[in-house]
C-alpha cells in the first residue's frame, strides 16, 4: 500500500471524528438548554428522543454525564440518578452507565499521565494540555459517583 495514501486516509479518519465530536457537542449543548428551558416551563423533554443520535452508546453516555456534571459545575448538588433515569429514557441502568464513565476517565487520565512523563509524551502532550487533563482529573473526583437510582 501506498504510505501517503494511508496518511491521507488516517487524517481523513481522525478529521471526521472530531467533525462528528463537534457536531455532538453543538447538537446536546443545544438539546440541553432546550430542556433546561422546559423545566423552566415544568414541560417533560425526553432527551434522547430529540437526537439523531440517541440509541448510540457514546452519545447516551456523553448527555448522562454532561447532565450529571452540569450541576456541580455551577456549585450544586449532582442531580440523583433517579431523576436522571426520567431525563434518559431509554438508558436502562443509568448508575452503571456513569460507572463505566468514571472508570473510562481513569484509564484515559492515567494514560495521558503516564505517556506525558514519557520523553516523546512531555513534546507531545505538552504542559498545557496535562494541565486541564489533571483540573478534569480534580474536578471529577471532587464529584461523587452515584451508587443507587
Amino acid at each position: 500500500m501506498n504510505r501517503e495514501l494511508l496518511t491521507f486516509h488516517s487524517m481523513a479518519t481522525a478529521m471526521r471524528r472530531a467533525l462528528r465530536q463537534l457536531a455532538e457537542t453543538l447538537l446536546l449543548t443545544h438539546l440541553l438548554d432546550q430542556l433546561q428551558e422546559n423545566k423552566k416551563r415544568r414541560e417533560p423533554t425526553p432527551l434522547l428522543d430529540r437526537t439523531p443520535f440517541g440509541r448510540e452508546y457514546s452519545t447516551i453516555g456523553g448527555v448522562l454525564a454532561l447532565e450529571y456534571f452540569k450541576a456541580p459545575a455551577a456549585g450544586h448538588a449532582p442531580p440523583t440518578p433517579a431523576a436522571l433515569a426520567e431525563v434518559m429514557v431509554g438508558v436502562a441502568d443509568v448508575v452503571g452507565a456513569l460507572r463505566r464513565g468514571y472508570d473510562l476517565w481513569h484509564q484515559v487520565y492515567t494514560a495521558v499521565k503516564e505517556y506525558a512523563g514519557t520523553t516523546e509524551g512531555a513534546t507531545a502532550v505538552g504542559p498545557a494540555v496535562l494541565a486541564d487533563f489533571e483540573a478534569a482529573h480534580a474536578f471529577l473526583v471532587s464529584v461523587p459517583a452515584p451508587t443507587t437510582v
